[in-house]
């Protein structure tokens, strides 16, 4: 025990626990005579059958001997009071933990609160000490000083959070008057298309009534010249039933009658409701070919503005390890074309085995990309996209096997890969091609990448949150490249 420490100090010491650290609780002996808190003791031996081995000294003890210790209990309440007094005269400042003295300095190299007796220690003697009065006053001006700065970066948030806020609410009333522009320009372009539809019905529905008209009055007639003929059929049958002296009896006058029935017979459609008809019938024609190109030009117009709002190009490489056995693929994993041997490649499961593809290292599970394919050598070719799933032995090009892609068939034609594949009109060879994947809206999309021209898009598709990765098929005489 150390020399300097008095004899409360000493008296404190005796009434800790050497299990809990802390002042007896319920303070008992054993066997040996070390004393520990009931709880403590316990503890340690509820696992023992009998006997145990005392945590102090390691000596074995009865397990159920253990002897109420009322001395230390009353030694204990003494330490306690003690402290209790020394607190109160240390004004609030605590004891030092190890001297049980006042803290009344406070070591500015360590930051720490000590006692007259830390002070004096080799520990702190070459250290900067203050009375705690002097050093609180110090740091209290220390952290008024960093509490202003702080308050005026507060203020200055603040100022930045309300501006962002003020932006956000100029923008998403901009966002509400754009809607409003939305939906009112297309309750005008409902309202026209009802309006020709209503004219067209109109139509429709006079042709109909002429129809039904021309029909009744066929009607009519036929009802009236079958009368007729059933009548004059039942005279002559009556007729033939008389003697040769009664029947040859006015015979001229039923023969006349008979004839003149032929003259009588409704008329067929008019050549000019039919005309009308087959008017309206070109009409419909041409009503259906312009919404198509209406369609189409639209929906090119939305896809070109998106390209607009987002034309970073994806840096795409081509993954060797899903090369067909014939490909080459360049070093910097950019270009392929169709080599004449087979490839010396390490074995992998995501390589095509059989069709000279490749997909690109990169997949996309989300969001909009874009990437350009450089064709070098204009051989046959397709450029596309596929599922990370795609089959690699034989299959078919087209959405349904996991594929989508334009193809270069040859001599400038050109066709976009669906189920069956879609010819494509357009003219001379087109050099440079932009592939887009729209993820959330199950898009892809291709455009002449020099013109900005719209080539094609394919129907709406569910990806089902599979990769989507760039896709090529090099064929014979051709060599493609990956821009950038």
């Amino acid at each position: 025990m150390d020399e300097a420490e008095s004899p409360v100090q000493r008296l404190q010491m005796a009434a800790v626990c050497s299990i809990c650290l802390d002042y007896f609780k319920d303070p008992v002996s054993i066997e040996c005579g070390h004393n520990f808190c009931l709880g403590c003791i316990t503890r340690c031996c509820e696992k023992a059958r009998r006997r145990f081995s005392c945590p102090h000294c390691r000596r074995r003890a009865c397990k159920r001997d253990f002897r109420p210790n009322r001395e230390l209990a009353h030694m204990v309440s003494l330490a306690k009071r003690f402290r209790d007094e020394a607190e109160k005269a240390a004004g609030g400042r605590g004891l030092c933990p190890r001297h049980q003295e006042p803290l009344k300095l406070f070591c500015q190299d360590d930051r720490a609160l000590l006692c007259v007796v830390c002070d004096r220690s080799k520990d702190h003697r070459a250290h900067t000490v203050l009375p705690t009065e002097e050093a609180a006053r110090d740091y209290k001006e220390q952290i008024q000083s960093q509490s202003l700065i702080l308050k005026q970066q507060r203020e200055k948030l603040q100022e930045l959070k309300l501006a962002a806020d003020r932006t956000a609410e100029e923008e998403l009333e901009k966002l509400n008057v754009e809607r409003k522009k939305v939906t009112s320009e297309f309750e005008k372009l409902h309202q026209l298309l009802e309006e020709k539809e209503q004219v067209l019905q109109d139509q429709l529905n006079e042709l109909e009534q002429e129809i039904k008209k021309g029909q009744e009055e066929n009607d009519t007639r036929f009802s009236g010249e079958l009368s007729l003929l059933e009548d004059l059929i039942s005279e002559m049958e009556e007729k033939c039933k008389q003697t040769d002296s009664q029947f040859l009896q006015n015979i001229n006058e039923v023969l006349n009658r008979s004839t003149k029935g032929q003259h009588h017979l409704p008329l067929e459609t008019s050549r000019d409701l039919k005309e009308k008809i087959s008017t309206f019938a070109k009409n419909t024609v041409c009503l259906t070919e312009t919404l198509k190109k209406f369609k189409d030009s639209f929906l090119m117009e939305l896809q070109e503005k998106k390209e607009d709002m987002s034309s970073v190009m994806e840096d795409v490489t081509l993954d060797p390890d899903t090369a067909g056995p014939y490909l080459v693929i360049s070093h910097n994993g950019k270009s392929v074309r169709l080599g004449d041997t087979r490839q010396k490649r390490a074995k992998s499961r995501d390589r095509f085995n059989v069709y000279p593809c490749v997909l690109g290292c990169e997949g996309f599970a989300s969001g909009r990309h874009h990437w350009e394919v450089q064709v070098v050598e204009r051989g046959c070719w397709a450029v596309g996209v596929a599922r990370e799933s795609v089959k690699r032995k034989k299959f078919c090009f087209h959405p349904g096997e996991g594929v989508w892609a334009l193809e270069h068939v040859g001599a400038g034609h050109y066709r976009a890969l669906t189920a069956p594949p879609t010819p494509l009109p357009l003219t001379g060879d087109c050099q440079r091609l932009r592939v887009s994947l729209d993820y959330e809206d199950g898009q892809v999309s291709f455009f002449n990448a020099e013109t900005n021209e719209w080539i094609f898009t394919f129907p709406t598709s569910s990806f089902l949150g599979e990769k989507i990765h760039p896709w090529l098929w090099v064929g014979l005489r051709s060599q493609l490249r990956l821009c950038p």
